[in-house]
């Protein structure tokens, strides 16, 4: 008994240590949603600010040890980020629709030349799939989801 006492505090600090890293990382996080919804940007700088914050967030979902524990983060950060990530991909669609279609186009071909391009393209359907084999729901986030599906963007 004496000799698995300090394993089991170990591993007792260890969690207390990983729920406060995810919410130190989710803090990050709003601030950065806080940030491109309601700051003086251009739509680029909100497409790009936001293409690189949800492969941050996705890559730290699928990090997450189980699988629940990935749809349990995507769901905490689509919770805390409801409304920005609304304001935001809403402000961005209605600017994108706005557009004539070269321009449309010149976007989207720079879109795909960017770092995170090819990031999104991996990340986005493991992370759809993530959230159907779970039967998860995640809100808002999928709708930022779709922006993203780079795949079928770049198909048209």
């Amino acid at each position: 008994m004496h000799t698995r006492l300090p394993l089991f505090l170990s591993l007792g600090i260890w969690l207390v240590l990983s729920g406060c890293q995810m919410a130190a990382l989710l803090r990050d996080h709003r601030s950065e949603m806080d940030r491109l919804a309601y700051g003086n940007l251009r739509p680029v700088e909100q497409f790009d600010g936001l293409a690189e914050l949800l492969v941050e967030v996705m890559e730290q979902a699928l990090a997450q040890p189980t699988p629940n524990k990935s749809l349990r983060y995507l769901q905490k950060f689509s919770q805390q980020n409801r409304r920005e990530l609304e304001i935001t991909v809403n402000s961005l669609q209605t600017w994108l629709q706005e557009q004539p279609k070269p321009a449309q186009a010149l976007f989207l071909t720079r879109a795909i030349t960017k770092p995170y391009a090819r990031e999104l393209v991996d990340l986005v359907p493991r992370t759809q799939q993530l959230i159907r084999e779970r039967k998860g729901t995640v809100g808002s986030l999928q709708k930022a989801l779709l922006l993203f599906r780079l795949r079928e963007m770049i198909r048209q």
